[in-house]
């Protein structure tokens, strides 16, 4: 067991290597070396991320996301609401523009800009 900075003086390698544990590379240096080496990397990465500027791409992703709902909540609504309001329009008016017999009743006024006199049925009509 080591106590102190001096219980190991002296000692044999096979000691330290006991108290170190073994290399898993060539030996601890180049352990070492290699940890420094991911160290390395690993900061390089983070320094991207910092780079990159993400805390402003997610903050503008969020803005982004919460116009989209807003506008698919309200202005949506609204333009669906419209459409209700006209297709209720034409289930009123439709019904009541038919014939007994579910035709449309139609009445001209004018051929290509010419006002047309009569009623269309007995009384003969015509260029007014």
């Amino acid at each position: 067991t080591c106590t102190t900075n001096t219980d190991m003086r002296g000692t044999d390698s096979a000691a330290l290597a006991s108290v170190l544990g073994a290399a898993v590379g060539a030996s601890i240096s180049a352990d070492i070396a290699a940890v420094k080496a991911q160290t390395v990397a690993i900061e390089a990465d983070t320094n991207e991320l910092q780079a990159d500027d993400y805390p402003t791409s997610i903050a503008a992703v969020k803005a982004d996301t919460a116009a989209i709902l807003t506008d698919t909540g309200t202005t949506l609504q609204a333009e669906l609401d419209g459409i209700q309001t006209d297709t209720e329009d034409i289930q009123s008016r439709l019904p009541a523009a038919l014939t007994a017999t579910g035709n449309i009743k139609a009445d001209v006024k004018a051929v290509n800009n010419v006002t047309l006199t009569g009623d269309g049925s007995a009384t003969p009509w015509g260029p007014a």
